[in-house]
């Protein structure tokens, strides 16, 4: 009976109106972002390691998001606790203005150097064999993202690397990515994000 009830419990606390967005008259993008940026961080840009940065992200990538958010099947726990409200306070055109607008903010630059990030920088570049597709080939050459392929480069290692595993173990659905990530190891997880990050 409890293993029922559980998830009705938690859905029903998601599904509960968001209040930064819900009882806030302001309409335009920078109102709207603002009440992102309590947990995105200034023009999102956040200091919190598992929360994304949307600084910068492709305009493409922020909107199929944002949108695919809406299902709640396909995301992670913590996606489902955080984000369900929020997405389901905010219309499509809201989530327009909200896509031109963080991507229109300076984008974070990856900082990380050392082994680790030599071996991340090979298989970003190259893949490994049949098995791992070069990530270059979808998120673009220094990975600064095109169209809804995100850009990785810059977004915390640490996120990054929650999301290579929960996508590992289909935690997270994102469409080929599930595929992709199969095969990796926990190195090559650890190396693509000290290649990427910015902690």
């Amino acid at each position: 009976m409890r293993q029922t009830l559980l998830p009705i419990a938690l859905l029903s606390i998601c599904l509960a109106p968001w209040p930064a967005l819900a009882q806030s008259p302001a309409t335009s993008p920078a109102g709207l972002a603002a009440s992102c940026e309590g947990c995105h961080g200034s023009q999102g840009d956040t200091r919190s390691p598992q929360t994304p940065r949307l600084n910068g992200q492709t305009r493409e990538y922020l909107l199929a998001r944002l949108k695919g958010l809406r299902n709640p099947t396909n995301q992670t726990i913590n996606a489902i606790h955080n984000m369900l409200g929020p997405v389901s306070s905010v219309t499509d055109a809201q989530m327009s203005a909200l896509a031109d607008h963080f991507a229109a903010q300076a984008p974070t630059q990856p900082n990380q150097r050392g082994p680790a990030h030599d071996r991340g920088a090979q298989l970003f570049a190259k893949g490994r064999g049949e098995v791992i597709p070069p990530c270059a080939s979808c998120h673009g050459d220094k990975g600064q993202g095109v169209g809804e392929a995100a850009r990785l480069a810059g977004q915390h290692g640490v996120y990054l690397q929650d999301q290579m595993e929960a996508l590992m173990i289909a935690a997270r659905v994102q469409g080929d990515m599930n595929k992709h990530v199969w095969n990796l190891t926990q190195d090559e997880v650890r190396a693509l994000a000290a290649y990427l990050g910015n902690d």
